[in-house]
């Protein structure tokens, strides 16, 4: 599995658990005010609108998934490198978003608003572990690194 591939389906699984987080949060808290329902249109829109905003992270991440596994580190850290990498892509993203759309000034409580994110990229890492370390562990080149 080359570095694109391994980014692409971190990401995709990233956004698919942050959108059902989402729903389930917000069926959740519907229904302890009573007001519980099925949001079908919801996760279609969140999950679109969280595929295209989230599409800069994803390159980000590319670029700093190579440049990890590149380098002279050890592979746990490594991993860790490529957890802190996945947040401050997510991160870089949404200053790069704030700063284009949004009227307000960029602060940290606008950044820490976006912790799902967070821990969904995280989840996903985790959940990832064993694909990262034959990532870096492939000695033999099949032609899809």
């Amino acid at each position: 599995m080359n570095f694109f591939l391994h980014t692409l389906y971190t990401w995709l699984v990233s956004i698919l658990l942050l959108v059902i987080g989402l729903t389930g949060y917000t069926f959740l808290s519907s229904a302890l005010y009573g007001q519980a329902g099925w949001f079908a249109p919801d996760l279609f829109s969140t999950l679109f609108f969280v595929m295209v905003a989230g599409s800069p992270s994803f390159l980000i991440a590319w670029a700093l998934l190579f440049c990890i596994i590149t380098s002279g580190f050890s592979p746990s850290e490594k991993f860790f490198l490529w957890i802190i990498a996945a947040v401050a892509s997510i991160v870089m993203n949404l200053i790069l978003l704030l700063l284009a759309f949004a009227d307000e000034t960029l602060n940290l409580d606008s950044l820490l608003y976006f912790w799902p994110a967070y821990l969904a990229a995280i989840v996903t890492i985790a959940f990832r572990i064993k694909q990262f370390f034959f990532l870096i562990h492939k000695t033999i080149n099949d032609g899809n690194l």
